[in-house]
């Protein structure tokens, strides 16, 4: 699977497809699987990501986080 580079791509591409993600609710998925592969010990982090993460999905989950 190939790997994109931030740095290779414009603001308004970020900001598409940042935008995409929102709308198709590929967003709260991701953090979701993020959430799973850590619980997994698929990955690991310190406890601190794993909150920020947590509290992320959480937000995601209620519909707090909206594209802007």
């Amino acid at each position: 699977m190939r790997v994109l580079n931030s740095a290779i791509l414009t603001d308004e591409e970020k900001e598409s497809l940042l935008s995409i993600v929102f709308s198709q609710n590929y967003a709260l998925e991701l953090v979701r699987c993020e959430l799973a592969d850590i619980e997994n010990g698929d990955k690991m982090v310190s406890r601190e990501v794993y909150r920020e993460i947590a509290n992320l999905y959480d937000k995601l989950d209620d519909g707090i986080i909206k594209p802007t």
